[in-house]
Order: C-alpha cells, then sequence, then structure tokens
C-alpha cells in the first residue's frame, strides 16, 4: 500500500544516491507510436536498442569494452498508459568523452534512424542545480509503509545491456 512520507523520504534518499555521482547529460524519451508499450519490458527492449545504437555511433563496433554509464528512471506520467523514460548520463571514466555539440549531432542521427522527431526526444546538458532536475526524475517512485519502493522502475546501464 502506498505511503506518502515513506515515499517523500525514499525520493529524497534516491536524489542524494544521484547526486553523488557526476551525470554530463539528462535525456528524455518518449518512445514513437510504433513503440509505444504500457509493458515496461517491451518499452525497455525498444530503449535498449535505441541506446545499443547511439552507443555504438559514439564509441565504435567495441562500445561495450568502454560502455557510457547511464541510469534509467522509467514512467508512466500523466497519461499512465505508456512508459517514457528519463536518463542520467556519466563519463565513462574518461576513456572516451565527447562534447555536447558532438553527443548532439549522433543523438540526430540515432533520432532519424529510429524515427523519432524533437517530440520525442529533449537532451540538456546538466549544467548548474541538477538538485531539481534528480528531484523530478524520482518523482513517480513509489514506498510503502515499510519504505519498499518499485525499483523495477530504475534502471541501471549494465542491466539494461545484460553487461
Amino acid at each position: 500500500m502506498y505511503d506518502y512520507i515513506s515515499t517523500k523520504d525514499i525520493q529524497t534518499d534516491v536524489s542524494k544516491w544521484i547526486s553523488s555521482n557526476e551525470y554530463k547529460f539528462f535525456i528524455s524519451i518518449q518512445l514513437p507510436a510504433h513503440l509505444k508499450s504500457s509493458s515496461l519490458e517491451k518499452s525497455s527492449k525498444s530503449l535498449k536498442k535505441i541506446f545499443k545504437s547511439l552507443e555504438k555511433d559514439l564509441l565504435g563496433r567495441r562500445w561495450h569494452k568502454h560502455h557510457i554509464p547511464f541510469i534509467i528512471f522509467a514512467e508512466k506520467g500523466t497519461s499512465a498508459e505508456e512508459f517514457h523514460f528519463h536518463i542520467l548520463m556519466r563519463d565513462n571514466n574518461g576513456v572516451t568523452w565527447f562534447d555536447f555539440f558532438t553527443f548532439s549531432w549522433v543523438l540526430r542521427r540515432t533520432m532519424d534512424k529510429f524515427k523519432l522527431n524533437e517530440y520525442n526526444i529533449h537532451c540538456e546538458e546538466i549544467t548548474k542545480t541538477p538538485e531539481k532536475l534528480y528531484s523530478y526524475v524520482v518523482k513517480e517512485l513509489v514506498a510503502d509503509n515499510k519504505k519498499r519502493i518499485n525499483s523495477e522502475r530504475i534502471i541501471p546501464s549494465p542491466a539494461l545491456f545484460n553487461l
């Protein structure tokens, strides 16, 4: 059963945990109509294809050796029908990195491959006051009175790619 106090405590704790890492980019993706699903598993598979292509374009054939770490927060939003995702991306331990312009350019190419348009995706560089952003991405995490959360909605990139 949903518990308001536990939920606020958990959201605060997860926001603090997120802030202990340095994230470079924030991306929101709403899957296009041909990929939308109310199933988290199906939606995650579509997202996996998109991000695999993105990382391959950024890092080359052996992208999984120098994978860019990120964390995904899955949401159903106000419609409560189909999932969309908020993604926080980090540096890949200095192995390979790129500026926002390069990242945006490669992201646009990936968008074209998967028929994503401006409505489907939003990307920004995280530069200042990330605390508000972190609070935003955890807003749909809920907890019960024993502080158990719906953790299936938090997807670390190694879990998405089975690394």
